[in-house]
């Protein structure tokens, strides 16, 4: 069987590298948009602020910080998860830059969960072993819209690949990983429906708790908390030395 793998290296690596050649080319020709980030970061921010945003129709400009609301909804049970990588308590250029840091932090791992799993059936190379790791990372051609766009799409995707391979290793972020994916749905639906035919119930009700904690969170913080310290605080409402708004919060 290792010796029928190995074939693969060499026209694996060509391919990945032409991939990655197209990804340059078409970066170079269209350039870098985060267009696809705003919708979502829009909606972390209104969320931030305190405002239900099942009641905002599109084209409301009720943060001027964020602009005109743009009609995309990430669902209920999800919209304070959605905070830990699109963070709408900080500035845009802020949450962009703090987004690309876990993004890269996230392909990190997931190229090392991919050569440890290489290295199970190739264990004499590790260099070629965390080569043919990287090009595979690199090879869908869906990255090049990602990195073009910054499409969260992309994002999402990396969470839910990263979560398989963590399922035996740290089942706790596996099941967190999942949560964050299903901020598009098509995406982390289909992990989470393999999660209960795989039948792995203990990693589903972690699932189940981490989407319950966070829809728990949305109807305290947006319906029963209109004066909670909480918001005030992440909103930049919350006054701190003699009125000195803090930095990392956008301006309404």
């Amino acid at each position: 069987m290792i010796s029928n793998f190995k074939k693969f290296f060499y026209p694996i690596i060509g391919l990945g590298f032409i991939s990655v050649v197209g990804w340059v080319v078409i970066l170079l020709k269209t350039g870098v948009s985060t267009q696809d980030f705003a919708y979502y970061w829009q909606n972390t921010a209104y969320w931030c602020y305190g405002y239900d945003l099942d009641s905002i129709t599109a084209g409301s400009s009720l943060l001027k910080s964020a602009g005109p609301f743009l009609g995309v909804r990430i669902l209920p049970p999800l919209r304070a998860l959605a905070n830990i990588l699109i963070p709408g308590f900080l500035s845009y250029n802020a949450a962009v830059f703090y987004h690309a840091v876990c993004l890269i932090v996230i392909s990190l791992l997931l190229i090392k969960a991919i050569s440890d799993w290489i290295r199970t059936y190739y264990p004499e190379n590790n260099f070629i072993c965390a080569l043919l790791a990287l090009v595979i990372f690199a090879f869908p051609w869906y990255w090049q819209d990602y990195l073009r766009a910054f499409n969260v799409g992309g994002s999402m995707a990396l969470c839910a690949i990263l979560a398989a391979f963590y399922i035996e290793k740290n089942e706790n972020l596996s099941a967190l990983l999942i949560c964050l994916s299903l901020i598009k749905p098509q995406i982390g639906g289909i992990f989470l429906i393999a999660v209960a035919l795989r039948k792995s119930w203990r990693l589903l009700f972690k699932c189940i708790g981490i989407i319950t904690a966070s829809a728990l969170c949305d109807y305290i913080y947006i319906y029963n908390t209109s004066k909670s310290y909480f918001r005030y605080f992440i909103s930049g409402k919350f006054t701190v030395l003699n009125g000195i708004r803090p930095r990392w919060c956008f301006g309404r």
